[in-house]
């Protein structure tokens, strides 16, 4: 068994400016004990579908994470897909 942690950082930013502060939270993170940090990847479009992926893509568990939903009152909520991630997995 393991301990999984899951942060959500929120920053207002342009397509081109966000890849730069990406990259400098990736190498935060190189920087600190962590057992591992994955790479940069980037998806758009149909990319971000996870459905569209196999079981096995280590891609599909990040895709499935990034995704939201919208309440749409009561016990009613909608599931919404990405449509361009750039992420660093772990």
């Amino acid at each position: 068994m393991g301990l999984t942690i899951h942060y959500t950082l929120k920053q207002e930013a342009q397509e081109t400016s966000a890849r730069p502060m990406l990259e400098q939270l990736r190498q935060t993170a190189l920087d600190l004990p962590f057992a591992e940090v994955g790479e940069i990847v980037e998806f758009k479009g149909d990319q971000c579908d996870y459905q569209k992926r196999e079981q096995g893509d280590p891609a599909r568990w990040l895709l499935i994470q990034a995704g939201g939903s919208v309440s749409l009152g009561g016990h009613s909520s909608l599931s919404v897909a990405p449509t361009h991630l750039i992420a660093f997995p772990s």
